[in-house]
């Protein structure tokens, strides 16, 4: 009887761990979803076909970088590592404090902007192929 008393302790304490990683990998996989899907959503909103989707697709990315940059401060220094291996570049450093989340925003935006733009020739008719050629690659249509 002993002994069945210490193999389910013994399993209670492994469950015990193994579901604490795996809620922390968890969270860091929405972290990392949450950086992904701003980062997608501001380059759909560029490019959008019209400033109604335009707007929605901001407001997706604006949201969902807000959600992202207040779960950094529950990120433990063990998964901060995996974090930013996962993440774009230009979210490294964003989370200095003082900064407010809107501004952080802003020059994510700002960032992700001017680098859509790069390739953009000055011709309108050629922004606006360019634009629906990256909207439809981008599959932008399907951020929800």
């Amino acid at each position: 009887m002993r002994e069945i008393y210490i193999v389910a302790l013994i399993s209670c304490l492994v469950l015990s761990f193994t579901s604490e990683h795996a809620n922390a990998q968890t969270y860091v996989d929405e972290e990392i979803r949450l950086s992904k899907l701003t980062v997608s959503a501001f380059e759909c909103s560029i490019v959008a076909p019209d400033q109604t989707e335009s707007q929605r697709l901001f407001d997706i990315g604006f949201a969902a970088g807000q959600k992202f940059l207040d779960g950094l401060s529950n990120i433990k220094n063990e998964e901060e590592k995996r974090l930013k291996e996962n993440i774009a570049v230009l979210w490294i450093g964003k989370g200095v404090a003082g900064r407010t989340h809107d501004f952080v925003l802003g020059q994510v935006y700002s960032e992700i902007e001017a680098y859509t733009y790069k390739d953009f020739l000055d011709d309108k008719k050629s922004w606006t192929l360019k634009e629906e050629q990256v909207f439809a690659h981008k599959n932008c249509a399907l951020i929800r």
